[in-house]
């Protein structure tokens, strides 16, 4: 009995925050994200594509469920900001029961389809179906009002190999005129090229390393940065080398419209160094000098439904930009978060100078919360060669059991670490336990840490942006303590500044 009181006084709150506002309410969780796109209506799974259409942009994303004989949903949000997002609504290509696999969405500029007479661009979907589990093909709609309705168009007589979990990548290739299409077809890439949508062209094969023979290749996007000078292939993968989980391998290189070439570098480069993100897709109708934006899948294939039977799962990465940089001598693609993150910032409280000699607790004299929050903290780091220098050093967030996320950077190793060991999920999850790494000598004067910190994960962003690191962690109790630690040694921590964020999904 005391059970079901339980259970209905929390159906009962949830309820309660629903009709509180007309179009925003807040969740009771403390675990729920604030300032990541997610749903209380549905598991959100995968982005499959990211529109900027007359100033809106849209993310197509399809649910998520364990279920095969469940036929998948998608979806669609909408922000004009980049920042705060609508609730989600369902897409409707077809009455007609066909189920959707997945939805490629992309504008038109060039109106290639050939079917708008108009002065407009219009959305063209490329859908994966799937026909009595039989055969799998594609089919080619369009939209001439923004994605509320869709026409059909045609069947595509595509000369690729396609199956249930192909996901195809498509961009419009300024240089070329051409559509550009990349599909992980047995475990290698395929380039495919198109003017109109219809006929699809084979145009070439992109093969693994051998070194990483044994990682499952997912989905593979191919797009142009600085004004095409340089070509990028992100790679989403699972694997279980260099270690288990889900990850993006990225390639720079030269496109030439048919292959796309790249220089063997000493080392392989990842897009995030975390564990939970997955699945980028790259925004289409940005403006051809803007820097490319990008959003992903908050989440590991490994342990997806962790936090399902919570009233959300599943979060997309705060979007990002990318540009191409030197590091350590070599060409890496950089991401940081979008600087309209400016705009979500209310208060903020800044500590400075502060002499760290093992732990100092802090609590105390934050007067504002830790989630969600957007916080920068500096050290100096220009004696790491003195003996009384840290071997390890950073900051440490806790709750009221005793749950901590540790972030910091281990001077002896030259690695930036996530450690969420210390939460109650990891005991029993072996993937989820562990502590993620970005190797990285830093030899600055000055050592830069950047959050974003939500709910029920961390977003990292080290060395000038040019690495960053995203985890998830599950906690029913808020993260309200903070320390700063430094083992071995004293630091000198030059800056912390905590900045709170404010919810961004206007609703659900």
């Amino acid at each position: 009995m005391k059970k079901l009181i339980t259970i209905l006084m929390f159906f009962l709150s949830l309820t309660s925050c629903r009709l509180a506002g007309k179009d925003t309410y807040f969740l009771t969780t403390e675990s729920t994200p604030k300032v990541h796109y997610s749903s209380i209506d549905h598991n959100v799974g995968a982005p499959s594509s990211f529109v900027l259409q007359n100033g809106i942009y849209s993310v197509f994303y399809q649910d998520f469920h364990l279920d095969k004989n469940k036929k998948n949903t998608i979806y669609k949000t909408t922000s004009t900001d980049l920042i705060h997002w609508g609730k989600s609504e369902k897409v409707i290509f077809s009455n007609k029961a066909l189920p959707v696999l997945y939805a490629n969405v992309v504008i038109d500029t060039q109106n290639t389809i050939g079917l708008i007479t108009k002065a407009i661009s219009p959305l063209v979907a490329l859908i994966l179906t799937e026909q009595k589990r039989i055969s799998t093909g594609f089919q080619l709609y369009y939209s001439a009002n923004q994605g509320k309705t869709w026409k059909y168009i045609s069947k595509i007589d595509f000369p690729g190999v396609l199956t249930p979990d192909s996901k195809p990548a498509i961009i419009w290739n300024s240089y070329t005129r051409k559509w550009t299409m990349t599909l992980v077809e047995n475990q290698s890439i395929k380039i495919y090229s198109s003017t109109d949508f219809r006929k699809w062209e084979f145009e070439s094969t992109f093969e693994k390393d051998a070194q990483y023979r044994d990682n499952i290749w997912l989905k593979a996007t191919l797009f142009p940065v600085n004004d095409g000078a340089n070509w990028v292939l992100l790679i989403d993968q699972e694997f279980p080398n260099p270690r288990d989980g889900s990850s993006i391998q990225y390639l720079i290189g030269y496109f030439d419209g048919k292959s796309f070439n790249t220089k063997i570098t000493a080392k392989s480069q990842w897009f995030d160094y975390g564990k939970d993100n997955i699945y980028n897709v790259v925004c289409s109708g940005l403006p051809e000098n803007a820097q490319s934006t990008v959003i992903g899948l908050k989440n590991n294939i490994d342990y997806a439904l962790i936090g399902s039977m919570k009233p959300y799962w599943g979060s997309f990465t705060f979007p990002r930009t990318l540009h191409t940089d030197k590091y350590s001598g070599e060409d890496i693609l950089a991401s940081e978060p979008i600087q309209v993150i400016e705009k979500v910032k209310t208060k903020s409280q800044t500590l400075n100078n502060l002499n760290v000699n093992e732990t100092v607790d802090i609590s105390h004299v934050i007067t504002i919360p830790l989630t969600p929050s957007f916080i920068v903290l500096k050290f100096d780091t220009k004696q790491m060669t003195r003996m009384t220098f840290p071997s390890r050093f950073g900051i440490q967030f806790e709750n009221d059991i005793a749950e901590k996320l540790i972030v910091g950077y281990d001077a002896f190793k030259g690695e930036y670490f996530v450690d969420r060991n210390n939460f109650s999920i990891a005991k029993d999850n072996s993937q989820f336990r562990g502590i993620d790494i970005i190797s990285s000598f830093h030899s600055d004067s000055e050592l830069v840490l950047k959050m974003i910190m939500d709910n029920s994960s961390i977003e990292l962003f080290v060395e000038n942006e040019k690495q960053v690191l995203t985890e998830n962690y599950f906690t029913e109790h808020k993260l309200t303590k903070v320390k700063l630690f430094a083992e071995n040694g004293i630091i000198k921590t030059k800056e912390l500044t905590i900045s709170n964020l404010n919810p961004i999904q206007e609703s659900y």
